[in-house]
């Protein structure tokens, strides 16, 4: 465990929708549904990277889990 604040290195919501592929809404259910760990601070939800990565290793079920539109199939 760190010793300092300082070496701790922590993403934002922003951070691990980019890496996820989801827009920021999507990380905030996963965190409100309880399967991504986080950590409010200021009124902002903080992640470790790994914590992430464990989130990561989740299989996922097929289907638009992203948030973003669907788009049509031609």
């Amino acid at each position: 465990m760190p010793s300092n604040l300082d070496d701790i290195e922590l993403l934002t919501v922003k951070d691990c929708a980019e890496k996820l592929d989801v827009i920021p809404r999507r990380v905030q259910q996963f965190i409100a549904e309880g399967r991504l760990n986080a950590t409010k601070i200021g009124g902002r939800w903080f992640i470790t990277p790994e914590d992430l990565d464990r989130f990561a290793k989740i299989p996922r079920q097929p289907g638009n889990l992203t948030g973003k539109p669907r788009v049509p199939e031609n």
